[in-house]
């Protein structure tokens, strides 16, 4: 399985302060940096207001069950072929037309879209891997949450697999926390949004070109 070129984009960072968490700062910057490598590299945005309302009403339900002061950003884009959010530090959180139209029901959606969210919201998630054996400084800070974990289709060296692991189920414990807290996730509204999504106008087709002799 190749790697998904978005990962090409720098996200190792020196590890002056090898145990801590990044500043509030800091991670925001890392999140604008891979947040504009995703744009840049993945389906353009879905011009859908009533779509995007959707999103927004159930992630800020969802974020009232995560911890304060993540100023969380929701992207619509047109990728019919991922199935699952991503995300990057900061609050980015970015929703593939293919996550709406897959999923079973507004519930279903709301799990995926949680389940990034609590990596966004993981302090851990910005923490350096601990391998036994290993000098901690020599273990790149990589954002391991979202379209970089373990079981989203993208390869992490074999070190860090114990790591992605864990950050994956203390996504889903902290998505389920948010989950519980979040009541109503606008069910009814569903068929809609995915007829919505659905039924979005395709790009244009560029004419053929004629060459002539």
């Amino acid at each position: 399985m190749g790697m998904n070129p978005v990962l090409g984009l720098v996200l190792l960072l020196p590890l002056a302060a090898a145990a801590q968490v990044l500043s509030s700062e800091k991670e925001a910057a890392l999140g604008r940096q891979i947040a504009a490598e995703i744009r840049r590299q993945q389906a353009p945005p879905l011009d859908l207001p009533e779509v995007q309302a959707w999103i927004d009403r159930i992630g800020r339900q969802l974020a009232s069950g995560f911890r304060p002061g993540i100023p969380w950003t929701f992207e619509l884009t047109g990728d019919e072929t991922s199935v699952e959010p991503m995300s990057a530090p900061g609050g980015f959180v970015f929703v593939p037309a293919g996550a709406i139209l897959s999923a079973t029901g507004a519930d279903d959606f709301a799990r995926r879209l949680a389940h990034q969210m609590g990596h966004v919201a993981n302090p851990n998630s910005m923490r350096p891997a601990r391998t036994e054996g290993t000098n901690l400084a020599s273990i790149p800070l990589v954002f391991m949450g979202g379209w970089l974990g373990h079981g989203h289709g993208v390869l992490v060296p074999k070190a860090l697999t114990p790591h992605a692991q864990q950050l994956e189920e203390e996504a889903d414990a902290l998505a389920s926390q948010a989950l519980a807290q979040a009541g109503d996730l606008a069910v009814a509204d569903f068929n809609k949004i995915q007829q919505l999504v659905r039924g979005k106008p395709k790009p244009a087709r560029r004419p053929p070109t004629l060459h002539r002799k």
